[in-house]
Protein backbone atom coordinates (compact mmCIF):
# COMPACT_ATOMS: atom_id res chain seq x y z
CA UNK A 1 0.00 0.00 0.00
CA UNK A 2 2.74 2.47 0.95
CA UNK A 3 4.64 1.69 -2.24
CA UNK A 4 1.55 2.19 -4.42
CA UNK A 5 0.87 5.53 -2.74
CA UNK A 6 4.48 6.57 -3.25
CA UNK A 7 4.38 5.66 -6.94
CA UNK A 8 1.08 7.48 -7.40
CA UNK A 9 2.49 10.57 -5.73
CA UNK A 10 5.59 10.56 -7.94
CA UNK A 11 3.43 10.23 -11.06
CA UNK A 12 1.24 13.08 -9.90
CA UNK A 13 4.04 15.47 -9.01
CA UNK A 14 5.95 14.72 -12.21
CA UNK A 15 2.91 15.87 -14.20
CA UNK A 16 2.69 19.27 -12.50
CA UNK A 17 5.23 20.63 -14.98
CA UNK A 18 3.53 22.82 -17.61
CA UNK A 19 5.92 23.26 -20.54
CA UNK A 20 4.24 26.49 -21.70
CA UNK A 21 4.22 28.11 -18.24
CA UNK A 22 6.02 31.29 -19.34
CA UNK A 23 3.51 32.14 -22.08
CA UNK A 24 0.53 34.45 -21.60
CA UNK A 25 -2.43 32.65 -20.08
CA UNK A 26 -4.71 33.06 -23.10
CA UNK A 27 -8.42 32.21 -23.06
CA UNK A 28 -8.20 28.52 -22.24
CA UNK A 29 -6.80 25.20 -23.42
CA UNK A 30 -7.56 22.45 -25.87
CA UNK A 31 -7.57 18.76 -25.04
CA UNK A 32 -6.45 16.69 -28.02
CA UNK A 33 -7.41 13.03 -28.33
CA UNK A 34 -4.04 11.35 -28.81
CA UNK A 35 -5.76 8.05 -29.66
CA UNK A 36 -7.20 9.60 -32.83
CA UNK A 37 -4.73 12.28 -33.90
CA UNK A 38 -1.82 11.24 -36.10
CA UNK A 39 -1.19 14.52 -37.89
CA UNK A 40 -1.67 18.22 -37.07
CA UNK A 41 -1.52 21.02 -39.63
CA UNK A 42 -0.65 24.54 -38.44
CA UNK A 43 -1.32 27.83 -40.25
CA UNK A 44 0.03 31.38 -39.95
CA UNK A 45 -3.55 32.69 -40.29
CA UNK A 46 -6.98 31.29 -41.03
CA UNK A 47 -6.81 32.02 -44.76
CA UNK A 48 -3.36 30.60 -45.52
CA UNK A 49 -2.17 27.12 -46.41
CA UNK A 50 -0.45 24.99 -43.79
CA UNK A 51 3.11 26.15 -43.03
CA UNK A 52 4.03 23.61 -40.34
CA UNK A 53 2.91 20.15 -39.31
CA UNK A 54 3.53 17.51 -36.67
CA UNK A 55 3.22 13.77 -37.21
CA UNK A 56 2.59 11.34 -34.36
CA UNK A 57 4.03 7.82 -34.40
CA UNK A 58 4.21 4.86 -32.05
CA UNK A 59 7.58 4.28 -30.41
CA UNK A 60 9.08 0.85 -29.75
CA UNK A 61 6.88 0.30 -26.69
CA UNK A 62 3.66 1.32 -28.43
CA UNK A 63 3.34 4.82 -26.96
CA UNK A 64 2.33 7.59 -29.36
CA UNK A 65 4.73 10.53 -29.54
CA UNK A 66 5.62 13.36 -31.95
CA UNK A 67 7.85 12.22 -34.80
CA UNK A 68 11.32 13.53 -33.80
CA UNK A 69 12.04 14.39 -37.41
CA UNK A 70 9.09 16.76 -37.74
CA UNK A 71 8.55 18.26 -34.31
CA UNK A 72 11.72 19.58 -32.67
CA UNK A 73 10.04 22.99 -32.34
CA UNK A 74 6.79 21.59 -30.89
CA UNK A 75 6.46 21.70 -27.07
CA UNK A 76 2.86 21.25 -25.83
CA UNK A 77 1.51 22.64 -22.56
CA UNK A 78 1.29 19.04 -21.32
CA UNK A 79 2.03 15.82 -23.19
CA UNK A 80 1.84 12.49 -21.34
CA UNK A 81 0.63 9.99 -23.96
CA UNK A 82 0.75 7.07 -21.51
CA UNK A 83 -2.13 8.80 -19.70
CA UNK A 84 -3.82 10.14 -22.86
CA UNK A 85 -2.89 13.71 -21.85
CA UNK A 86 -2.27 16.18 -24.67
CA UNK A 87 -2.88 19.86 -23.91
CA UNK A 88 -2.19 23.10 -25.80
CA UNK A 89 -2.71 26.63 -24.49
CA UNK A 90 -5.14 28.75 -26.56
CA UNK A 91 -4.61 32.44 -27.34
CA UNK A 92 -7.99 33.07 -28.97
CA UNK A 93 -10.70 31.28 -30.96
CA UNK A 94 -13.06 31.79 -33.89
CA UNK A 95 -15.98 29.61 -34.94
CA UNK A 96 -13.72 27.14 -36.78
CA UNK A 97 -10.18 27.98 -35.69
CA UNK A 98 -7.99 28.07 -32.58
CA UNK A 99 -4.85 30.14 -32.18
CA UNK A 100 -2.50 28.11 -29.99
CA UNK A 101 0.93 28.33 -28.43
CA UNK A 102 3.21 25.63 -29.86
CA UNK A 103 6.17 26.07 -27.49
CA UNK A 104 7.30 28.10 -24.46
CA UNK A 105 8.87 30.86 -26.57
CA UNK A 106 5.53 32.48 -27.38
CA UNK A 107 5.31 31.02 -30.90
CA UNK A 108 1.71 30.74 -32.09
CA UNK A 109 -0.08 29.09 -35.00
CA UNK A 110 -3.68 28.62 -36.05
CA UNK A 111 -5.20 25.14 -35.84
CA UNK A 112 -8.47 24.16 -37.48
CA UNK A 113 -11.19 22.85 -35.14
CA UNK A 114 -11.98 19.14 -35.40
CA UNK A 115 -13.86 16.44 -33.49
CA UNK A 116 -10.72 15.17 -31.76
CA UNK A 117 -10.00 18.62 -30.28
CA UNK A 118 -11.99 20.00 -27.33
CA UNK A 119 -11.72 23.63 -26.25
CA UNK A 120 -12.27 24.59 -22.60
CA UNK A 121 -12.04 27.96 -20.88
CA UNK A 122 -9.62 28.10 -17.96
CA UNK A 123 -12.29 28.10 -15.23
CA UNK A 124 -14.11 25.17 -16.83
CA UNK A 125 -10.85 23.25 -17.31
CA UNK A 126 -9.60 23.86 -13.77
CA UNK A 127 -12.88 22.78 -12.18
CA UNK A 128 -13.65 19.75 -14.35
CA UNK A 129 -10.30 18.33 -15.47
CA UNK A 130 -7.59 19.34 -13.00
CA UNK A 131 -7.01 16.94 -10.10
CA UNK A 132 -4.64 19.11 -8.07
CA UNK A 133 -2.71 22.37 -8.22
CA UNK A 134 0.71 23.33 -6.92
CA UNK A 135 3.19 26.19 -6.90
CA UNK A 136 4.23 27.72 -10.21
CA UNK A 137 7.83 26.91 -11.12
CA UNK A 138 8.81 30.59 -11.07
CA UNK A 139 5.97 32.80 -9.82
CA UNK A 140 5.01 33.28 -6.17
CA UNK A 141 1.47 33.24 -4.81
CA UNK A 142 -0.14 33.64 -1.40
CA UNK A 143 -2.96 31.55 0.04
CA UNK A 144 -5.42 34.03 1.57
CA UNK A 145 -8.47 33.86 3.81
CA UNK A 146 -10.77 35.45 1.20
CA UNK A 147 -10.73 36.05 -2.58
CA UNK A 148 -9.21 39.49 -2.15
CA UNK A 149 -5.57 40.53 -2.44
CA UNK A 150 -6.00 42.68 0.69
CA UNK A 151 -7.27 39.82 2.85
CA UNK A 152 -5.03 38.09 5.40
CA UNK A 153 -2.38 35.76 3.98
CA UNK A 154 -2.49 32.27 5.47
CA UNK A 155 0.90 31.37 3.97
CA UNK A 156 2.88 31.47 0.75
CA UNK A 157 2.15 28.66 -1.68
CA UNK A 158 5.15 26.32 -1.42
CA UNK A 159 6.59 23.62 -3.65
CA UNK A 160 5.46 20.89 -1.24
CA UNK A 161 1.81 21.94 -1.43
CA UNK A 162 -0.68 19.85 -3.37
CA UNK A 163 -4.15 21.38 -3.31
CA UNK A 164 -7.68 20.46 -4.34
CA UNK A 165 -9.90 23.04 -6.07
CA UNK A 166 -13.22 23.61 -4.30
CA UNK A 167 -14.64 26.47 -6.37
CA UNK A 168 -13.67 29.40 -8.58
CA UNK A 169 -14.72 33.03 -8.21
CA UNK A 170 -13.34 35.20 -10.98
CA UNK A 171 -9.56 35.14 -10.78
CA UNK A 172 -9.55 33.30 -7.44
CA UNK A 173 -9.55 29.59 -6.59
CA UNK A 174 -10.89 28.23 -3.30
CA UNK A 175 -8.54 25.42 -2.21
CA UNK A 176 -7.75 22.93 0.51
CA UNK A 177 -4.81 20.59 1.00
CA UNK A 178 -5.26 17.42 -1.05
CA UNK A 179 -6.30 14.45 1.10
CA UNK A 180 -4.79 11.72 -1.11
CA UNK A 181 -1.29 12.08 0.38
CA UNK A 182 0.16 13.96 -2.58
CA UNK A 183 0.96 16.95 -0.34
CA UNK A 184 4.18 16.98 1.69
CA UNK A 185 3.57 20.36 3.30
CA UNK A 186 3.92 20.63 7.07
CA UNK A 187 1.32 23.41 7.00
CA UNK A 188 -1.83 21.94 5.44
CA UNK A 189 -4.62 24.32 4.46
CA UNK A 190 -8.23 23.60 5.42
CA UNK A 191 -9.61 26.50 3.42
CA UNK A 192 -7.94 29.31 1.50
CA UNK A 193 -7.96 31.34 -1.71
CA UNK A 194 -5.30 31.71 -4.41
CA UNK A 195 -5.31 34.26 -7.22
CA UNK A 196 -4.79 31.84 -10.11
CA UNK A 197 -4.78 34.49 -12.86
CA UNK A 198 -2.91 37.79 -12.61
CA UNK A 199 -1.26 40.16 -15.09
CA UNK A 200 -2.13 37.83 -17.99
CA UNK A 201 -0.20 34.96 -16.38
CA UNK A 202 -1.26 31.61 -14.91
CA UNK A 203 -0.05 31.79 -11.29
CA UNK A 204 -0.15 28.06 -10.52
CA UNK A 205 0.87 24.67 -11.87
CA UNK A 206 -1.69 21.92 -12.32
CA UNK A 207 -1.89 18.16 -12.73
CA UNK A 208 -4.34 15.99 -14.67
CA UNK A 209 -2.97 12.74 -13.20
CA UNK A 210 -3.74 11.02 -9.89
Amino acid sequence: MMRSRFVAMILLLSCFKNAQSENAIGVGIILLDITKIRHLEFHSDTSSASIASVKFVENNVGVVEPDPGSAEWFVPEQFYPSYDIFVLRVVTTTSNWLKVFVNNNGKTYWLRSQESIRFMTWPDFLLKKVNAISKHEILKASIRTYPDSKSKAIKMLESKDCLDILEIKGDWIHVQTDKSDCSESLKPVRSGWIQWRFNNQLQISYSLVI
